[in-house]
């Protein structure tokens, strides 16, 4: 079994969409876990919400689906982190928990 993590933009285009799709047909054939992520996020969560409302309607509500944080500018993921959290708020911070802790129970993720 793999473990995958999955960063979307998810937005008016299809792309993404797509890649969903296809991560959520093929973990479903090899039995992998899945952990989706959107950046950028906007202020409702909505981007987390379509993530969400996708994979549910596929089947897939053992997927978590962990709203991103609209400050991350930085390809320097952990440093950003750092950087910021003491201003995310704390249903922020135990969803990037959430994605410690999936790194840390599955290190082999891709």
């Amino acid at each position: 079994m793999r473990c995958w993590i999955i960063d979307t933009d998810i937005g008016w285009d299809p792309d993404d969409i797509l890649a969903i799709l296809l991560i959520c047909n093929y973990i479903t054939k090899k039995n992998d876990k899945l952990l989706i992520i959107t950046s950028d996020e906007t202020e409702n969560n909505d981007r987390a919400k379509l993530v969400r409302y996708i994979v549910d309607n596929l089947g897939h509500n053992h997927i978590d689906v962990v709203a991103g944080h609209k400050s991350l500018k930085s390809p320097n993921f952990a440093k950003e982190l750092l950087k910021i959290s003491s201003q995310i708020p704390n249903n922020k911070l135990c969803q990037i928990d959430r994605v410690i802790k999936y790194i840390d129970e599955n290190n082999k993720s891709t």
